[in-house]
């Protein structure tokens, strides 16, 4: 693979070189035969040519020995484009000395295009220019294998999520050394990543966070307030009488008020405050650097949200009430578990007696 990679970002160099050689044997072998044909001296004409054979002869191997190189110049290029993986070959300045037809395929340019362009200009966004300038350094100075998760461009205006591998070419007869950077594209395989994440984390009835998200971002909402020293607020939530909904007009009904009722809570909240379903009718709201007071004051807001019918998909309509605990750190825990049970108990009392909807517990 070195060999490959070098060979064709040495190619149009060594051909020039290759030309330079011909035209100068062909010069020296001609020098005994011109004089040949001019000699004055019949004796020496033996001789002249003699020496004229002779050179032809060294010409003809060197001929011969750089027809062997052509061709397997030719079939390494062969090799370097029909490997189905990407491969660049890099200077030490990051231009592009070797761009094989995988490459072409994946990014769009051509070898014609790609060819002396800088790879972080031609590949990359502005941001990430520099940190691949420096990848590169790093990488000629330490002389070790090197890999990276990179986004890139194509010429159509797409971007890639791929995986560099980059690795030192030694360098030959003195000159400066390259860089083979190996490219598999990872896009859809980051993509399919994401899903799993997100379908793991979400609700996929209401698109809110689980009981898994809740818990996480509570553990770090609370790391951060006992950190900082800052507030954190948390309110439970309870549909009221939901069970006649799902009686009465069936599951699709109830459904239809649990996406309903979540977009409405989502409505009501700050950036930055989390929204979760636990699961069946009950929701979670975590609210950093909120006061008690604050608290109080979206669970009033959500009441007021709450008060409008919702439209069921046949045309019903049906008021959906809901009751709310509210619990604090550090008065009500100092963990999920902990609050969540204080404003559990104060969700309780607020559906047991609906004329004091907040109370806050002792």
């Amino acid at each position: 693979m070195h060999q490959l990679a070098h060979w064709s970002a040495t190619r149009p160099t060594r051909t020039a070189r290759t030309t330079r050689l011909w035209v100068s044997l062909a010069q020296i072998a001609g020098l005994p035969v011109a004089y040949a044909a001019v000699s004055p001296s019949p004796a020496q004409a033996p001789w002249t040519t003699l020496l004229a054979l002779i050179a032809l002869t060294v010409l003809m191997l060197f001929w011969r020995s750089n027809q062997r190189l052509q061709r397997q110049g030719a079939m390494m290029t062969q090799l370097l484009d029909h490997t189905p993986t990407p491969l660049i070959v890099l200077d030490v300045e990051g231009r592009i000395q070797g761009w094989n037809r995988a490459a072409a395929e994946l990014f769009g340019w051509s070898a014609d295009a790609a060819m002396k362009e800088l790879v972080a200009t031609l590949l990359f966004e502005k941001p990430d220019q520099k940190s691949v300038g420096r990848l590169l350094s790093r990488l000629l100075q330490e002389g070790q294998n090197l890999e990276a998760e990179l986004h890139n461009n194509t010429r159509g205006g797409s971007r890639l999520c791929c995986q560099w591998r980059f690795q030192v070419l030694e360098a030959q007869a003195g000159g400066a050394p390259l860089v083979l950077a190996t490219v598999n594209d990872i896009t859809e395989q980051k993509a399919a990543e994401q899903n799993w994440v997100r379908l793991a984390s979400t609700d996929p009835l209401t698109g809110l966070a689980n009981r898994r998200h809740f818990q996480e971002h509570c553990r770090e909402a609370l790391a951060r307030s006992q950190r900082n020293g800052t507030p954190l607020s948390l309110l439970y939530l309870d549909l009221d009488d939901f069970k006649n909904v799902n009686d009465r007009y069936g599951h699709e009904a109830g459904d239809a008020v649990l996406a309903r009722v979540a977009q409405r809570l989502q409505q009501c909240l700050r950036n930055g405050d989390l929204l979760a379903r636990l699961g069946g009718d009950e929701f979670v709201v975590v609210l950093e650097r909120a006061e008690m007071e604050q608290a109080q004051a979206l669970a009033h807001r959500i009441h007021q949200s709450m008060s409008k019918p919702v439209v069921l998909p046949k045309g019903e309509r049906v008021r959906q009430k809901v009751s709310i605990g509210l619990a604090s750190h550090p008065q009500d825990g100092s963990d999920a578990e902990a609050l969540i049970h204080a404003a559990d108990q104060q969700m309780y009392q607020a559906k047991q007696n609906k004329l004091v909807p907040l109370v806050r517990a002792t």
